[in-house]
C-alpha cells in the first residue's frame, strides 16, 4: 500500500471472463497462449485468450489510478496467468485473490472494505458478474463476460468512459457511478417491489 498515490482513484479488477479467458472446458480453439499451472502436486495446462485491447487498458489504468487486482480465482490459478499479461509486475500495485472474498452459497463476493484506510469515495470495481460486487452497488461498473470474441471493444469503451466523465477528479465516485447504473436504486427497487407481493418479509 506504500506504493499507492493518495491523489489517484482505486481501480478494483476482474480477471476472468473480464480481463481474459481461461479455455479449461475445451469449448473453443486457437488461444492466444497455452498456461501452465500446478496444483496439488499435479501440472495442469490450459488455453488463454487475452481481451482485445487489455495493454492499452492496464497501461490507462496505471497511469491515472492505483490499479488493484481483485478475482475470486485461486492465487495457484491466477498467477501463471498474471506472468502472461503482466510479466514485470508492473501493472497492479495490490492483488487479492479468492481467500479475500466473502464466499455465500458457492458465489464469491468483493468487499471493498478491505482497505479501510481509503474511503469508498475514491474506489472503483470492474466485473462482469454483478452479485460480486453485491456489498458495493454504488461503487461498481457491470461489463460484458469476454471469452474468445477478437473484436470485442469493451475495454476500450472502459476508457472512454473514464476519459469523458469527471470520475477520475470527482469528490465522490459512488455518486458518479449510481448516477450512471442506478444499481442501487433498482436493488432498492426490486426490493420493496418484491416485499410488496409478499414474496418475502421485508
Amino acid at each position: 500500500l506504500r506504493s499507492f498515490v493518495r491523489s489517484k482513484k482505486s481501480l478494483w479488477g476482474d480477471l476472468d471472463d473480464s480481463l481474459i479467458h481461461s479455455e479449461i472446458a475445451g469449448v473453443y480453439k486457437d488461444y492466444d497462449y497455452m498456461v501452465e499451472m500446478k496444483h496439488e502436486g499435479q501440472t495442469l495446462q490450459f488455453g488463454l485468450f487475452v481481451r482485445p485491447l487489455l495493454h492499452e487498458f492496464l497501461e490507462f489504468a496505471y497511469k491515472h489510478f492505483n490499479l488493484i487486482l481483485f478475482t475470486a480465482s485461486q492465487k495457484c490459478y491466477a498467477d501463471p496467468i498474471l506472468n502472461i499479461i503482466d510479466p514485470n509486475n508492473k501493472y497492479f500495485k495490490l492483488k487479492l485473490f479468492r481467500h479475500n472474498c466473502i464466499e455465500f452459497k458457492n458465489l464469491f463476493i468483493k468487499d471493498l472494505n478491505l482497505l479501510p484506510t481509503f474511503g469508498l469515495k475514491d474506489m472503483i470495481l470492474i466485473d462482469n458478474c454483478i452479485f460480486s460486487f453485491s456489498r458495493n452497488l454504488k461503487n461498481s461498473i457491470l461489463i460484458s463476460s469476454f471469452y474468445n470474441n477478437d473484436k470485442d471493444t469493451e475495454l476500450g469503451n472502459l476508457i472512454d468512459f473514464f476519459e469523458n466523465s469527471d470520475l477520475m477528479d470527482c469528490k465522490d465516485v459512488r455518486e458518479h457511478l449510481e448516477f450512471s447504473f442506478k444499481f442501487d436504486t433498482t436493488k432498492t427497487f426490486l426490493f420493496e417491489k418484491l416485499s410488496s407481493e409478499g414474496v418475502f418479509d421485508s
